[in-house]
């Protein structure tokens, strides 16, 4: 990104944030679009194009998403052509930041602090509650961004949401996020139904994801 660039994502912030504030008592499904809109307005005006590769269609039920995590704007790459709605588990720190707090907020990200046990408990349970509940959720099961083509261990926890409320699990894979540059390639990829998983030990499972993951994104260059 170039200097420009980045002015006129400055500039959008002022009405993204005024914005906010007129979708607040809108429904899930409206909020949700609304910010689907938002990223695809904060990618143009960051000169980048996004690719996205759908590998197959997905049941209707809520889904845990699994994804790689290499930059600071991964969720607008993953929402900007979702195939279904879904919100995020992230860290408490996203919401201070003022735009994004208050966008977070309203598509009831799920947040946590990782330093904390009764935090990272109660994370855990909302997490399930909400997949029960009917909506799917997006994590990134590194923990934090590996800022290069190399992907980070996934951590097992990143599944707990999964097995509690017996849920799909979906994975998908972004390339070229770290460095920002056209393309940025995101393909979403297989769904694994409960039944198929359910008795697979947790900490097999994860690496196994893991693996999936890296195929995935691999194959973004084929």
């Amino acid at each position: 990104m170039n200097w420009f660039s980045w002015v006129k994502v400055v500039c959008v912030m002022p009405v993204l944030w005024v914005d906010s504030f007129c979708y607040k008592n809108k429904s899930f499904s409206d909020r949700y679009l609304r910010l689907k809109w938002w990223a695809k307005q904060l990618i143009r005006a960051m000169d980048l194009r996004v690719e996205v590769k759908l590998s197959q269609p997905y049941s209707a039920a809520a889904k845990l998403i699994l994804c790689n995590h290499q930059g600071t704007f991964d969720p607008l790459y993953t929402i900007v052509e979702a195939p279904f709605e879904h919100t995020y588990i992230s860290k408490v720190e996203n919401m201070k930041l003022p735009v994004v707090g208050r966008w977070a907020k309203l598509i009831d990200m799920i947040a946590f602090d990782r330093e904390s046990v009764l935090q990272g408990a109660a994370m855990l349970k909302r997490s399930a509650k909400t997949l029960k509940e009917g909506r799917s959720l997006l994590v990134f099961p590194e923990g934090t961004r590996s800022r290069g083509n190399q992907m980070n261990e996934f951590k097992v926890g990143a599944i707990l949401p999964a097995y509690l409320a017996k849920s799909s699990i979906v994975i998908m894979a972004i390339d070229q996020a770290y460095q920002r540059k056209n393309p940025i390639r995101v393909i979403w990829g297989k769904e694994f139904p409960y039944e198929d998983y359910r008795h697979i030990e947790k900490e097999v499972f994860i690496k196994q994801l893991e693996e999936e993951v890296k195929e995935l994104k691999n194959s973004l260059f084929i």
